[in-house]
């Protein structure tokens, strides 16, 4: 499924998300953010996600992809580690999985567990930075 990246009124990838905007925006760098459509926007998070999320290298456009097989019916989620790097959108987790890390936050990604996990499917900017961590 390819979801496309709404512009923000600006005609530009935005360079700050706050309050319920935040909701519907994925981080792509430092300070710049996409205003996701719909179906984008109902994509959940889980810290066992089904899918994964990949943005483009021009930063405009992501496509999700099923990590595994996926049942009718299913809920279609992702895990929030994979490109959010912001305090902005900490929240308690609900998801239920029992791997469940009960708080998100956008320090998760520097967990080498997650980093594992999900390598190949950090957004370039999250790929960058994890490069760019010191080897321990």
């Amino acid at each position: 499924m390819k979801i496309s990246c709404a512009q923000p009124a600006q005609g530009r990838v935005a360079t700050t998300c706050a309050g319920a905007a935040a909701a519907n925006a994925l981080q792509v760098g430092i300070d710049r953010y996409l205003y996701l459509d719909e179906p984008g926007r109902f994509v959940n998070h889980s810290c066992d996600p089904n899918c994964g999320v990949l943005v483009r290298a021009d930063e405009r456009q992501i496509e999700v992809r099923a990590l595994r097989p996926i049942a009718a019916g299913e809920e279609i989620t992702f895990d929030y580690a994979m490109c959010d790097a912001s305090d902005y959108d900490e929240f308690s987790c609900m998801c239920g999985v029992p791997t469940c890390r009960q708080v998100v936050t956008g320090a998760d990604w520097r967990d080498p567990v997650l980093q594992a996990k999900y390598s190949g499917w950090f957004s370039p900017y999250l790929a960058r930075r994890i490069a760019a961590l010191p080897s321990s």
